[in-house]
């Protein structure tokens, strides 16, 4: 479901570059963090969870944003911002969908 939110928000918000890269390098972003959400998410006992999940969404973001600026041609505050959006759409549309 990430991959399916993400890429095309990715998409969206990057048009003005190559389709093909930013597709590869949002997938590659999204590979690199989600295993490591996942993992720390799921050690999270339930008074822990939300402020738990708002930390590792943030490190995500920034890791995320990290590899945008890295492959893409983007400031680092603007690749950050996309990367936000990204994940917070993703997070959203995901809890849309599994409540």
């Amino acid at each position: 479901m990430t991959l399916g939110c993400e890429i095309p928000i990715m998409t969206l918000l990057l048009r003005t570059n190559s389709i093909f890269r930013v597709i590869i390098v949002s997938t590659a972003a999204s590979l690199i963090t989600h295993p490591f959400a996942w993992y720390f998410a799921m050690l999270l006992s339930p008074s822990q969870y939300l402020f738990g999940v708002a930390v590792i969404e943030g490190v995500v973001i920034v890791v995320e944003g990290l590899v945008y600026w890295k492959f893409i041609p983007l400031p680092i505050s603007r690749a950050i911002l996309y990367s936000a959006i990204a994940n917070i759409g993703s997070f959203l549309i995901g809890g849309l969908i599994l409540s």
